[in-house]
C-alpha cells in the first residue's frame, strides 16, 4: 500500500475532520500550482491544485455546476496526479466547492450540445479520457483521499472510489442515475 511516512501523515490528517462534518486539514497558506494550468479563460479556476509540503490537494471549483466534471477538469487532474505520484507526495486529497456537491457527475450538458456536431469528439474524448483518469486512481501508489460532501453521482462516483480513502458526510447523496436508462455503471460504482 504506502509507507509509514504515508500512513503517519493520513492520520495526523484525517484526524483533523472535526465531527460536525467540517474539514480543517486544509492549510491557511497553500501554493497554487501554476503551470497546471491550460490556457488563460475561465476554465483554469474550474479545478484548484495545490501543494502544502508533500500534501496535495485538488478541489473542484464548479459550484453552480455541483461540480460537475468536464474535459479540462479531467486534463487538468490527469497530469497533476502523474507529476505528485513521481514526486513521491505522501497524500493526495479531492474535495468540491460549494457546499451542495463533491461531484453530481460528467457534464452531460456539454456533450448533449456537441451531438449534432459531426466533427466534435468531445463526447469520445471525455468518457476515453475519464475512463483513463479514474484507472490512473486506482493505481496511485500515493494515498487519494476523497472527501464526499454533498451530491456525488456518475463521474463523481468515479473521483471518487478509486482511491484509498473515503471520507463521507451525512449530508452525502450517492447515486448512479445512469442505471435508470439502461446504462451500465462504468466507474466501478455497482461494486464499490
Amino acid at each position: 500500500m504506502f509507507g509509514h511516512a504515508g500512513k503517519q501523515c493520513f492520520f495526523r490528517s484525517v484526524a483533523k475532520l472535526s465531527l460536525d462534518g467540517h474539514c480543517n486539514i486544509f492549510p491557511k497558506r497553500m501554493s497554487t500550482l501554476q503551470h497546471f494550468s491550460t490556457n488563460p479563460s475561465s476554465n483554469q479556476d474550474e479545478v484548484i491544485l495545490e501543494t502544502e509540503g508533500n500534501k496535495c490537494i485538488i478541489t473542484l471549483n464548479r459550484p453552480k455546476a455541483l461540480n460537475a466534471l468536464n474535459l479540462n477538469m479531467i486534463r487538468k487532474i490527469t497530469p497533476a496526479l502523474k507529476q505528485w505520484e513521481n514526486e513521491e507526495k505522501v497524500l493526495i486529497i479531492i474535495h468540491g466547492t460549494g457546499g451542495k456537491a463533491f461531484c453530481a457527475g460528467g457534464d452531460v450538458r456539454s456533450i448533449i450540445e456537441t451531438r449534432n456536431q459531426p466533427a466534435s469528439t468531445l463526447s469520445s474524448d471525455f468518457f476515453r479520457e475519464e475512463y483513463q483518469l479514474n484507472y490512473l486512481i486506482s493505481t496511485l501508489q500515493t494515498p487519494y483521499i476523497a472527501l464526499i460532501d454533498g451530491i456525488t453521482m456518475g463521474g463523481g462516483v468515479g473521483l471518487s472510489v478509486h482511491g484509498y480513502y473515503r471520507v463521507s458526510s451525512d449530508k452525502t447523496l450517492f447515486a448512479m442515475p445512469e442505471t435508470a436508462i439502461g446504462f451500465v455503471p462504468e466507474v466501478r460504482g455497482s461494486i464499490s
